[in-house]
């Protein structure tokens, strides 16, 4: 649930009220809104809103995304920023690139082992659904807790990969290949792959220099500084 009117959205729309008003762009709507504690940028296409118009909105948005940012700093109560955050903190910490990559692998084979045996059980049960009820039950079943869980093992390996920054095409790739290979009684994959010790470099470089992981730097520094005066 979105909030319109929240706290937190007049204290940042009362810090740049003026330039607000100056920049937004004719023919759309952008509204700031709070959710789950973070503000977020909405723009709104209006019913006579032209596609000259959508296309000047674009970096107009973008930009009070980026302001957005600034302002509260990026979210870390899970997704892509956490994940990359806690490489960077591992790596810091003595974990090498190379066992890095492994920890990943290793997980993003788990999840294929269990998106096979969920598919297996699937494929099984399949001829003996009669409605979508029955596909429900089975799927919440008390008995096989679990099995709720296994049904989303490919989508959190998809998530992993993206999170690293493979190319969804090469995810694709990766995840149909490990499959077959469970398929034919291999391992999903070879040792080094699907992630490399170069790609996590190359993702933690560009982590690294990017913007907001400077305003997390920034924040821990802060907070740190406020906890040993």
């Amino acid at each position: 649930m979105f909030k319109y009117d929240s706290d937190k959205v007049g204290r940042f729309i009362g810090s740049y009220l003026g330039y607000w008003i100056k920049t937004i762009p004719s023919g759309v709507l952008f509204h700031v809104v709070e959710g789950s504690g973070k503000l977020r940028l909405m723009l709104e296409v209006l019913e006579d809103t032209t596609t000259p118009q959508l296309r000047d909105a674009i970096p107009v948005a973008l930009e009070w995304r980026d302001r957005i940012l600034s302002w509260q700093g990026p979210h870390t109560g899970g997704g892509g920023n956490q994940f990359l955050m806690s490489l960077d903190r591992d790596h810091k910490r003595g974990q090498t690139y190379m066992e890095i990559a492994d920890a990943i692998n290793k997980k993003v084979e788990t999840y294929l082992y269990q998106h096979f045996e969920f598919d297996q059980e699937y494929q099984t049960a399949l001829p003996t659904f009669k409605t979508w009820g029955d596909q429900g039950d089975w799927l919440h079943s008390k008995d096989v807790p679990e099995r709720l869980g296994r049904s989303f093992a490919l989508f959190h390996a998809r998530g992993l990969l993206q999170a690293i920054r493979v190319k969804d095409a090469e995810i694709d790739g990766f995840l149909k290949y490990g499959l077959k290979r469970i398929s034919e009684g291999e391992s999903p994959f070879e040792i080094g792959y699907p992630v490399s010790k170069d790609k996590v470099i190359a993702t933690l470089k560009s982590w690294r220099g990017s913007k907001k992981y400077k305003l997390l730097q920034k924040i821990e520094s802060e907070v740190e500084a406020m906890l040993n005066p």
